[in-house]
């Protein structure tokens, strides 16, 4: 599987060399895929952050006897998990594109391979042993 970090480094070099290999560019996808990714995350975590920032109010809440505002902290808590579960669901979505995206290509040339679309266009450099009929 290829690194998504080297892809996201140089996304228009990973399409130079996967058209050697005669695929369409794969670059800009993935790396619009995982700028979402890396949203739909930071955004789920700003939701944990806040959930558990208003658990902390509502226990204080509790302590004090207030109530009233415990109910509604632990509403707006029920409510925040209910987007948080979305978020997730929408970062493991996005994850297993990714993933999916990532394994289908096939391998990259190396640089010094040269450019053919099939074995027709290989340049023999030498010959090692007897060649078999």
């Amino acid at each position: 599987m290829h690194d998504i970090r080297l892809i996201r480094q140089a996304p228009f070099a990973f399409d130079e060399r996967l058209k050697r290999r005669g695929h369409a560019p794969q670059g800009q996808l993935i790396v619009g895929l995982d700028e979402d990714w890396r949203w739909f995350t930071l955004q789920a975590e700003k939701i944990k952050a806040e959930i558990n920032g208003l658990s902390k109010d509502a226990g204080i809440a509790k302590a004090d006897g207030n109530e009233a505002l415990f109910a509604r902290l632990r509403d707006q808590v029920a409510s925040l998990k209910l987007d948080l579960t979305k978020k997730e669901n929408e970062v493991a979505s996005l994850a297993k594109m990714i993933r999916d995206k990532l394994l289908e290509i096939p391998n990259l040339p190396l640089d010094d391979v040269p450019f053919g679309k099939d074995e027709t266009d290989n340049v023999e450099i030498r010959r090692w042993g007897d060649v078999r009929n």
